[in-house]
């Protein structure tokens, strides 16, 4: 049986995900959007397990807005920076020293195709993605994998998918009509595929080379 850790953003999170009992798991609250606790997570994690193997980063919050380049300012910027960036990049200097398996990052599509009027955490999720493709081709011959999935869809079930409608969504994307939905379980298994196979740095949902 593999253990886990959970970290939730709020509270309620972890009561809801372990409402049912989830053996050998455990959840905790903690704010990511402060870069300062990032090695506080690490190093409570490992006090608890051990060792740290693998990470899953996925810091989507639900009722995140897109923000026009015009009016995006520093300060609003910063907070993403902190969340979709410099928290991460925190927690892979903690692991990475002594983790055998691998590091992945969930993003959104403006990361990776910036559009007019949707800026706002696409240039923090860019970052990221830099990051990660730079990390990729450093930890390989370790056997450590580095990945980063980026996602032009709504999570069935998730935070996001419950706080902004695909008709929503589509308005603020300029008319961009059948928002795409993924299942979890579908996710679940894509993350299991890029760690195992290893044969590419990304993932993106859905693939732009079938359009």
């Amino acid at each position: 049986m593999h253990r886990g850790a959970l970290l939730f953003g709020f509270a309620e999170r972890v009561a809801d995900a372990f409402s049912g009992g989830i053996p050998g798991h455990r959840g905790a609250e903690r704010d990511l959007s402060d870069t300062a606790n990032a090695a506080k997570v690490v190093q409570a994690v490992k006090d608890r397990y051990g060792r740290i193997d693998v990470v899953s980063y996925q810091p989507l919050p639900g009722g995140t807005a897109f923000v026009p380049a015009a009016e995006l300012d520093a300060e609003r910027l910063s907070h993403w920076l902190n969340l979709f960036l410099l928290t991460p990049v925190a927690i892979a200097h903690s692991v990475l020293t002594e983790m055998t398996g691998g590091f992945i990052v969930t993003g959104g599509f403006t990361a990776a195709d910036p559009q007019p009027f949707i800026s706002g955490i696409g240039p923090a999720m860019a970052g990221i993605r830099n990051f990660v493709y730079s990390l990729h081709g450093e930890v390989a011959d370790a056997g450590v994998y580095a990945g980063v999935v980026t996602l032009s869809a709504l999570i069935k079930h998730s935070e996001a998918y419950h706080a902004m409608s695909p008709e929503q969504l589509a308005e603020i994307t300029g008319g961009t009509t059948g928002i795409h939905v993924i299942d979890p379980a579908d996710l679940a298994e894509t993350y299991w595929r890029l760690f195992t196979d290893r044969d590419r740095t990304e993932y993106r949902f859905p693939d732009p080379a079938a359009h």
